[in-house]
Parts: C-alpha cells; sequence; structure tokens
C-alpha cells in the first residue's frame, strides 16, 4: 500500500497519471508472485527431509547449558535426530532424539519474546508466563524443519 501512495504522490507531484488501477493490479500481482516463490522454496526444501534421516538440531531456542554450547561451538558435538515422521501439509517432521550432548537434552520449544491472541483483550500479548519445553534422548516430538538440518 505504502509504495500505491507514494507511487501516486510522485506522478500527481510531476503531472502524471496516477494510474490508481494499475499499480494496484501491479502490487498484486507482485506479493502473489512472491508467496508463490516462497512456498516453492519451502517445498523444495522440506522435500530434501525424509523419515528415517539424521538430522543436526539448529538450537532455535538456545543451550540447556553452558558446556552444551562450549561443545556446539567448538565442534565437539551435535545433537542428532531421526526423523520419524512428516508433515506435508504445515512443513513440520517429527524427530527422535538421539544425542543432546548433554545429559539435560535441548531446548525444544521456549516462548520468550512471542505474542499469544488475549481473548477477553482482543490484543496480541505476551505469555504472563515464560514456558521452556527440554527434550532428552529417545524421546520424539514435532518441529518446523528448519530448526533441524539434513546430516551430510
Amino acid at each position: 500500500m505504502s509504495g500505491i501512495i507514494v507511487t501516486s504522490y510522485y506522478r500527481h507531484l510531476t503531472g502524471g497519471e496516477i494510474k490508481f488501477e494499475e499499480q494496484i493490479k501491479f502490487y498484486h500481482e507482485y506479493w502473489e508472485n512472491a508467496r508463490k516463490k516462497e512456498l516453492q522454496i519451502i517445498q523444495e526444501e522440506f522435500s530434501s527431509y525424509h523419515t528415517g534421516d539424521t538430522v543436526l538440531f539448529n538450537y532455535t531456542y538456545g543451550f540447556v547449558s553452558k558446556s552444551q554450547e562450549e561443545k556446539y561451538d567448538n565442534d565437539i558435538c551435535m545433537s542428532k535426530g531421526v526423523i520419524t515422521a512428516k508433515n506435508e501439509v504445515e512443513y513440520f517432521i517429527k524427530v527422535k532424539l538421539v544425542d543432546g550432548c548433554d545429559r539435560r537434552g535441548i531446548i525444544s520449544y521456549d516462548n520468550e519474546g512471542a505474542l499469544v491472541y488475549n481473548k477477553s483483550t482482543g490484543k496480541m500479548e505476551k505469555p504472563k508466563k515464560r514456558v521452556i519445553i527440554r527434550m532428552k534422548a529417545g524421546e520424539e516430538s514435532w518441529f518446523n524443519y528448519k530448526d533441524w538440518e539434513a546430516k551430510d
């Protein structure tokens, strides 16, 4: 919308035709193509994940300990899992943790910085309580595929 406003204002200042409908069509097509390209990239990336594959954790929510972080930083240990299922609609993978590089496992979820919808106020708000979920070796959980990377 801001692009249409700026372009229209520029055309107004320079005496050009605003061509409002043409601008709307251009930006509609632009964003539709961008969404299609983004979906295509996601589908291509997701298609490289297969049930039974070993994957490495990306530590999206941080580390359970300083020791785990140091092992990761020094390439001593990478948390590993095995894909046990795939959700082709939402691009999620179910992973069984094989090694978390720490007896406490990995942090599989942390709502810090998240916003949740409050029905009574009708607004997005910070959760009242911080929730951190850990996952230990042998346990399974669903993840966004981007939380893990395919092992070479």
